[in-house]
């Protein structure tokens, strides 16, 4: 599937507009291609050209500009019956059957933070596996939900903006309407942009399920702004709390900050009848004290979510020697090889021969950074080798930021814990762990 997928071949340069494919050493799944500005214009022509040929692994840079889209355009998929019979679909995302359920895609603004990147769009029925990064998604002018999804994709926007207009029209007035899936907010806000509170009901619409579906929906340091009701979640409890993860996440500058069950009154509006969530009673993965998230236990938040598997996890184990400050720590597997890893004493480094191992870790949880009290996490040897040619080249690279690395790798050692052969690293002092780990070989 990926043989010819290995040596990329060169691309034109435009004078106006570029797209790049950046060829990395051999063996590697996926390419990047960046999207640059004229002017302070992004071409959404060549955006959406560039989108639907993504396949996976591949990474989308968007140069920092506006990108105006054509009225009701979407990014994602969408169907409607024509008076004639026919089906009408609209398809501005990758081509889901090449995709398998734990592949995806990388879409990344390149600028200093989100408002240099800005969609004026929406996103409908994504139907392949994204990370949203560094974005502000505008659906001020739109009508349509900022976000709608019903299918088992694994979504995670993080450090982006989505930003809501009129939705009084809409079937489910909220900026963000999760059916199924799973959905991320990380380091990101959803704003209520709408000029009365009758345009817009809610930030999130989602349904709590029974805690074999943990991890449905999370947040983690974002925020939602200015609506009636900021988090709806429907039939969220005590015995479905592990459904929806809400974390160092600001809800108070709504009317009502969560809610459960909600009515609607005369106008239609939503009222809430029931704000009972279980915001305080929720359970966190790292406790005070020494505490340990044991292998495969920690939830791939970009795994695949289909039915009947519904839960990956990682192949790790995490080890907090001090714990001040409890909280909750998020794990997921990056879907692309991005940054690209580094050069060590001369001599440049690859992701492998299979799927890129790289892992992200979030966490609110407050560490000590005393020396000999640092965080130690390993890694399943039989897994990580198993996606290189040759194991005893492997180092394992560290980055505090995810755009960085650190020149030295980190100290790799082989141990044993819990019955399973492990690479074992310590990582530098943190007071709070947001930090990226990739391995690679020469």
């Amino acid at each position: 599937m990926f043989a010819s997928r290995l040596f990329p071949s060169r691309i034109s340069l435009f004078i106006t507009l570029t797209l790049l494919a950046t060829e990395f050493a051999a063996h590697v799944i996926g390419k990047e291609y960046e999207v640059s500005c004229k002017d302070g214009v992004g071409d959404t022509t060549l955006f959406t050209s560039t989108i639907k040929a993504l396949l996976p692994g591949d990474v989308l840079l968007l140069g920092p500009c506006n990108y105006q889209f054509e009225e009701n355009y979407m990014i994602g998929w969408s169907s409607s019956w024509s008076p004639t019979g026919g089906l009408n679909e609209v398809i501005n995302e990758p081509d889901r059957d090449k995709f398998g359920g734990s592949e995806g895609v990388l879409i990344k603004g390149t600028g200093e933070d989100p408002a240099q990147t800005v969609l004026k769009t929406v996103i409908q029925s994504f139907r392949v596996n994204v990370i949203f990064e560094n974005l502000t998604i505008d659906g001020k002018q739109s009508t349509e939900n900022v976000y709608y999804t019903d299918y088992d994709q694994t979504i995670v926007f993080r450090n982006c903006v989505l930003i809501s207009g009129n939705l009084s029209t809409a079937y489910i007035k909220a900026a963000v309407w999760s059916l199924s899936g799973r959905l991320t907010f990380i380091d990101s806000e959803i704003i209520n942009d709408s000029t009365s509170a009758a345009e817009a009901d809610m930030g999130v619409w989602v349904y709590a399920y029974s805690d074999d579906a943990a991890n449905k929906m999370n947040l983690m340091r974002s925020s939602i702004d200015n609506f009636p009701i900021g988090l709806f979640g429907g039939g969220w409890a005590p015995d479905t709390q592990k459904s929806i993860q809400v974390h160092k996440t600001m809800l108070w500058s709504n009317t009502v900050e969560c809610c459960v069950d909600y009515t609607c009154d005369k106008t239609g509006a939503e009222m809430c009848e029931n704000k009972s969530c279980p915001l305080e009673g929720q359970t966190v993965n790292t406790p005070v004290g020494k505490s340990t998230i044991a292998m495969n236990k920690s939830v791939d938040l970009l795994g695949d979510y289909g039915r009947p598997i519904r839960q990956t996890y990682l192949p790790l184990r995490i080890s907090f020697p001090k714990v001040q400050t409890g909280g909750y720590t998020f794990t997921y597997k990056l879907l692309s090889a991005h940054p690209a890893l580094p050069t060590h004493t001369g001599k440049q480094y690859h992701p492998g021969n299979a799927a890129p191992q790289y892992f992200q870790f979030d966490s609110t949880a407050t560490l000590s950074n005393k020396k000999k009290k640092q965080l130690r996490i390993g890694f399943d040897r039989s897994v990580i080798d198993s996606n290189f040619d040759n194991p005893e080249n492997i180092k394992a690279f560290f980055s505090y930021n995810g755009k960085v690395w650190k020149k030295k790798p980190l100290l790799m050692k082989k141990r044993r814990a819990e019955g399973v052969r492990i690479y074992q690293v310590r990582l530098p002092k943190l007071r709070r762990l947001k930090s990226l780990i990739a391995f690679g070989e020469i």
